[in-house]
């Protein structure tokens, strides 16, 4: 079973980093946190305790309270106070943290981690470094027996695994925000597709509107073109001229009626434009008549 170590000693912590703000900003970014294991952590766990020879392997994150794994090779324990936490040492160096013996080194010797379980005799880690310049914590591994110092080929096998532990954050953070942008556009294109069912409904109803305002306007002012051509027939010139000019009027509305129906077969692609001579005479003529009785009004 899974256990969290909690009661601190008095211990000396390690000092807090200068940029220690920001550094805590860059790990919540990656989310990592508290989140299940995952093989391809794991992975390198596994090859740092077989390559580098030894019984524990973590990947180990530092907050502001504590050091949590993100993958353990041979400890059951989650995480510890960050005051215990070698890692909280190992992210204040360039370079790599060894410690070939802890009861040799008066940083360590009271550390619960080594007077208890798991009783760290030897740590060596590398920092977890993000492509800015962040040390988030450190890929370790850890020897119940002191050892003697990392050659360079070890030292390197160190550095590539933390190397690709950080590839791996910023895999699975990329791959979120990859998921997190795809989700964002499946909602933009459902509220798209929503609007423009919304937009089709509200043009449906404007359009069934104009041809219900058409048909019943054109039936009354159908009757008066009916009306005004008979009393056109007038043998009495002047009321034969209004009739005339009423009959115009009338007519052209009933064109106008047309041309606003028209107009809505356009706007929904039913109706297409037929280029066709335009003679100027007859439209002016026709607004001639249109507004000969207002002009004879103020004449």
């Amino acid at each position: 079973m899974n256990s969290t170590i909690d009661d601190s000693p008095d211990v000396i912590p390690a000092p807090i980093p200068p940029n220690e703000t920001e550094r805590l900003a860059a790990l919540r970014r990656y989310r990592v946190l508290d989140t299940p294991p995952e093989e391809a952590f794991d992975r390198l766990t596994r090859m740092a305790a077989t390559l580098l020879r030894s019984p524990i392997a973590l990947v180990s994150l530092v907050d502001e309270a504590r050091q949590w794994f993100k993958s353990r090779h041979g400890l059951d324990t989650v995480e510890t106070t960050r005051e215990w936490a070698f890692c909280a040492h190992a992210i204040l160096n360039h370079d790599n943290l060894v410690v070939c013996d802890t009861q040799a080194d008066a940083r360590f010797v009271d550390n619960p981690l080594v007077t208890d379980e798991p009783q760290i005799r030897f740590y060596a880690g590398a920092p977890l470094l993000t492509h800015d310049g962040f040390r988030l914590g450190t890929l370790c591994v850890i020897d119940r027996q002191p050892r003697p110092m990392l050659d360079d080929a070890e030292m390197r096998i160190l550095n590539d695994l933390a190397a690709l532990a950080v590839d791996q954050l910023e895999l699975r953070r990329a791959t979120r925000e990859w998921l997190d942008e795809l989700v964002l556009r499946e909602h933009c294109e459902a509220g798209l597709r929503e609007a423009n069912a919304r937009l089709d409904a509200a043009n449906g109803r404007r359009d069934e509107l104009l041809t219900t305002m058409a048909h019943e306007l054109c039936s009354p002012l159908s009757a008066i073109v009916g009306f005004a051509e008979l009393i056109e027939a007038s043998p009495d010139r002047e009321t034969s001229g209004y009739a005339a000019r009423i009959n115009s009027a009338t007519t052209h509305m009933i064109d106008l009626v047309h041309n606003l129906l028209e107009q809505a077969e356009l706007d929904t692609g039913h109706l297409a434009i037929d280029d066709a001579p335009l003679r100027l005479s007859d439209v002016t003529a026709e607004v001639c008549g249109l507004l000969a009785v207002h002009a004879d009004r103020l004449a």
